[in-house]
């Protein structure tokens, strides 16, 4: 929003201006129906997620080469908390707050661990251990992890991963800004253009 400091009235700006004052590169828009204002606070999250989602960005560590688009993404509590300046606490209920309206689907993600037991991890916790080596299902190498990443289900351990997120919310790229420098072309496929 804008003020006329001449006769004090607010105004909306185009997204043309906000992305000149903003600097932002992308183009990147997503599908708004009039339902989506009466759950506005976990649509934007949702936006947020699905965008983090299509760019990759989800993860710190360990990005996994671009093939053909993922469906669904792992996307850390700490990326979110970071994108939307805010608490990893906040993060979490965000991201619940836009799984409940439907707006993402997400799903834990959870990796068998081979080489320890739920007695070996008793043990660890007990001689103040904060990080171990574990051999993973399905996995060829050995990941050095925190121990607080590892879960006990089903009578196993588990490595928590990201949560898996899936989108529901459908990504455009807004042309209008695609033909305009300095956005041309920053974030459009081939197919796109």
């Amino acid at each position: 929003m804008g003020k006329d400091t001449a006769n004090g009235w607010y105004f909306f700006r185009g997204l043309d201006r906000v992305h000149e004052i903003e600097g932002w590169k992308f183009g990147r828009a997503a599908i708004m129906y009039p339902k989506d204002l009466k759950t506005i606070k976990a649509y934007l999250v949702g936006v947020v997620l699905a965008s983090l989602a299509k760019t990759g960005k989800g993860q710190r560590t360990e990005r996994k080469s671009r093939g053909s688009e993922p469906t669904v993404a792992p996307i850390s509590l700490s990326v979110i908390a970071d994108t939307l300046d805010v608490s990893e606490s906040t993060a979490y209920r965000l991201r619940k707050l836009a799984h409940d309206n439907n707006y993402v689907k997400n799903t834990e993600n959870l990796i068998q661990i081979t080489n320890w037991t739920p007695n070996d991890l008793k043990q660890l916790k007990a001689n103040d251990v904060h990080q171990v080596p574990v051999e993973l299902l399905g996995y060829a190498d050995r990941r050095i992890v925190s121990i607080d990443r590892i879960r006990y289900k089903d009578n196993k351990l588990h490595l928590q991963d990201p949560n898996l997120i899936y989108s529901l919310i459908q990504l455009k790229h807004r042309k209008g800004l695609l033909d305009t420098a300095p956005y041309r072309g920053t974030n459009v496929s081939q197919e796109c253009q």
